[in-house]
């Protein structure tokens, strides 16, 4: 679902998901910072709270 929104921001030229496309790609060339944003987004996740 995340790649057919991504394809279909970037058809559409959307500034914001451009952006963030760019700063994917520049991550994505070191597999240590890519990691680290991985590791981020689950910490940011796991501290959500449950919807119950």
């Amino acid at each position: 679902m995340s790649k057919q929104h991504g394809m279909e921001m970037f058809q559409k030229k959307d500034s914001a998901h451009m952006a963030a496309m760019g700063e994917m790609q520049k991550l994505m060339q070191n597999q240590g910072a890519m990691q680290e944003w991985f590791e981020n987004k689950k910490k940011e996740f796991d501290s959500l709270p449950e919807n119950k």
